[in-house]
């Protein structure tokens, strides 16, 4: 069973093939959220939906990545996920619907995610690529302590079939000595 992490105003859950299907269809259907992705396609059928739930809950299942339902208390308004990369770090990912858009979810739920990432995979840094004609998820990425860095990702967009430039963003984990010598962990 996959954890619940809850924030101020969200709750991100397991996607629920039954619950989920129709709003995650709708919200990946839109080709300006859609292109803000490497992942989704467009168009994005029902058929996509489907099958994206399935593979994000057996990936999780797998125990090396954790997809999450962004829920408002109305339903899913997002997705979010973080996948253990083999050089120590998290890579997340997020997606919101164009009518969460400019409430602070994405904010929100970037620091929910880390917060219990921290503990789960216990990496040094979490990683984030965002297209670069996507400021406003770069603002998501600063208000949650993430700074823009060189790095390796790619920009390959599946609904735009094409590459396109990309940023990456980084936020490290602090480890502190504890008094008794153990590490602790704070971002």
């Amino acid at each position: 069973m996959q954890d619940r992490i809850t924030t101020e105003r969200l709750t991100l859950r397991a996607l629920d093939p039954d619950r989920d299907v129709e709003r995650l269809h709708a919200m990946c259907a839109d080709f300006d959220v859609a292109r803000m992705t490497g992942s989704f396609a467009h168009p994005f059928s029902r058929f996509h939906a489907e099958a994206m739930i399935f593979l994000a809950n057996a990936r999780v299942s797998a125990g090396r990545d954790a997809v999450f339902a962004v829920d408002d208390g109305g339903g899913l308004v997002g997705t979010i996920g973080g996948h253990a990369r083999p050089d120590g770090s998290v890579e997340i990912g997020y997606a919101l619907a164009r009518d969460a858009w400019g409430r602070g979810y994405a904010t929100e739920a970037v620091q929910g995610l880390v917060r219990w990432a921290k503990a789960r995979f216990t990496p040094d840094r979490f990683v984030a690529c965002v297209f670069a004609d996507n400021p406003a998820s770069e603002a998501v990425l600063h208000k949650a302590g993430f700074a823009r860095t060189d790095g390796a990702c790619t920009g390959w967009s599946m609904a735009r079939l094409a590459k396109a430039p990309i940023r990456t963003f980084t936020r490290h984990v602090e480890r502190k000595a504890a008094a008794d010598g153990a590490m602790a962990l704070s971002a």
